[in-house]
């Protein structure tokens, strides 16, 4: 649906990705991918974000705002 749509920015909450899981199988062709784990198995259930950027566009993440995540 996503590659369909062409869409130049997508934000997925709630991944439930963990450290465990390969950027490879969470990436998209055609996208820049960025991620931010829930953490480990052990954590609470839930969480976790990914955000994928078109690659047509440059993207970088600030640094800055991660003691905020």
């Amino acid at each position: 649906m996503i590659k369909l749509s062409e869409y130049d920015i997508v934000c997925v909450t709630e991944s439930w990705a963990t450290p465990l899981i390969n950027d490879s199988e969470l990436q998209i062709p055609g996208y820049t991918m960025y991620r931010k784990d829930r953490g480990t198995i052990r954590d609470a259930r839930g969480g976790g974000v990914l955000i994928y950027i078109n690659a047509n566009y440059v993207s970088l993440i600030n640094d800055a705002w991660s003691k905020f995540i």
